[in-house]
């Protein structure tokens, strides 16, 4: 492929695919919608913060488990 336009949209295209097959997976992964968000977005934050993969990891399941615990559903 010679086009620039093409390859530009090819590159992002697994990034989209992961976060699309990622994201549903998130939100149902506890009991409840709310404490599995809190920890997928405790998660992006220190993904962001560039901490590493095991620690992101480690935080989201902390954070989940603790929103499950204190907030009453």
């Amino acid at each position: 492929m010679h086009s620039r336009f093409i390859r530009s949209i090819l590159y992002y295209v697994p990034y989209a695919v992961l976060s699309a097959l990622t994201f549903p997976g998130i939100l149902y992964a506890t009991g409840h919608i709310s404490s599995a968000l809190i920890g997928g977005l405790a998660g992006i934050y220190f993904a962001y913060r560039q901490k590493g993969l095991v620690f992101v990891a480690c935080v989201t399941v902390i954070c989940s488990l603790i929103a499950q615990i204190i907030i009453p559903f």
